[in-house]
């Protein structure tokens, strides 16, 4: 999903992948592939990140603006 990606790299803007992954408890080399567009998370580690993000998934899925 092309919206994905663009959105998760837009709110993670900023902060580096090694933090992502301490903060969200998501190992690194996952956090790459979603940001690289290769893999899509599960529903509870999209529910980790909309929470770390303080957005929501709807957004992150391109459901919403």
């Amino acid at each position: 999903m092309k919206i994905f990606t663009e959105r998760l790299q837009e709110c993670v803007a900023g902060k580096t992948q090694r933090v992502l992954a301490q903060a969200t408890g998501i190992p690194q080399q996952t956090l790459s592939r979603y940001l690289s567009g290769k893999q899509t998370p599960d529903l509870e580690r999209l529910v980790i990140l909309c929470r770390y993000l303080g957005v929501t998934a709807d957004y992150l899925l391109g459901l919403e603006n």
